[in-house]
């Protein structure tokens, strides 16, 4: 008796996690994208003796996280901080901090004047203390009202898109730039 009332629970959640997949994977980027600057890794990684990062690509933002792995604080240098479009174009990014509205007026009225005379939001740079890690996204600079996407909806394959990533190691700065590819 207990086998019949564990057989329909069994195949309800089969049937549920089947299909919590099948809406992750059309919610998800849906192509598989590999970092190929500096280094080729499909598991979007790199490491060297100050930093390893990582990367997940979305249709609209790069997340992202950096460790630290010097003996002193590492900064991002948010307001150098480029996205390399598929075309070549270099634009401004914005950040998580970037995509909050600014809580007092006179932040609001001056993020709003330099966004309407086409200006990029001032931005601070991020500290990341020893031994630790920030996460983060960036998302290309909107052309006017319009989002840049990361890569092209239709025939992504094949399209190439990077990372300027600034940033001030033991009082000296080193510019990362990190390529990847949507290949399939």
């Amino acid at each position: 008796m207990s086998r019949k009332v564990y057989l329909p629970l069994n195949l309800f959640l089969l049937f549920f996690f089947a299909s919590c997949s099948l809406f992750q994977k059309q919610d998800s980027a849906e192509h598989h994208v590999v970092l190929n600057k500096p280094i080729r890794s499909s598991e979007l990684r790199f490491e060297d003796e100050s930093i390893m990062a990582r990367f997940t690509p979305t249709r609209k933002q790069l997340y992202f996280t950096v460790w630290n792995k010097t003996q002193a604080p590492i900064r991002i240098i948010w307001d150098e901080v480029m996205f390399i479009d598929p075309e070549g174009v270099s634009r401004w990014v914005l950040n998580t901090e970037e995509d909050y509205e600014p809580t007092t007026s006179t932040a609001k009225a001056g993020k709003a004047a330099q966004v309407a005379t086409g200006g990029h939001p001032l931005m601070a740079s991020t500290a990341i203390p020893v031994g630790a890690s920030h996460t983060d996204y960036i998302r290309p600079y909107p052309s006017g009202v319009v989002e840049v996407p990361i890569f092209p909806t239709k025939d992504p394959q094949g399209s190439r898109f990077s990372m300027v990533l600034p940033l001030e190691i033991n009082q000296h700065v080193k510019v990362y730039t990190f390529g990847f590819e949507v290949v399939d």
